[in-house]
């Protein structure tokens, strides 16, 4: 006999067997979303207990800072790269208005890169 069978039978005997269930129910789903609920309010207070310990970080490397040189190189290069190729003076003529004022928005922010 399957489960539908039997809840057949249950309410061929017993119409108000499911105003009986509901509220049982519903009261089981509000106590475990509670219990839900007070489980994930306690995950940020386990996972603060698994790292008690602070550290303090080490100086710089050589190669740390070798690569930061690198890339504020790399951002002077761009930045004059703009620059000069929005003063030649072929740039006038040779592009639309709106690819002009597009180009000169990136100059601005590769200039502000390296200010």
């Amino acid at each position: 006999m399957n489960i539908i069978n039997i809840l057949d039978e249950i309410e061929k005997v017993d119409a108000d067997v499911y105003d009986r269930l509901n509220p049982r129910r519903a009261a089981m789903k509000d106590f475990f979303s509670v219990g839900k609920k007070v489980a994930a309010a306690s995950v940020p207070f386990a996972i603060g207990a698994m790292f008690k310990k602070a550290y303090a970080q080490s100086a710089p490397s050589d190669a740390i800072v070798g690569v930061l040189q690198f890339a504020l190189a790399l951002e002077h290069f761009e930045s004059a790269f703009y620059v000069r190729g929005f003063n030649e003076a072929g740039f006038n003529g040779t592009y639309a208005a709106a690819d002009k004022t597009a180009i000169g928005i990136i100059r601005d922010h590769e200039a502000n890169h390296v200010k």
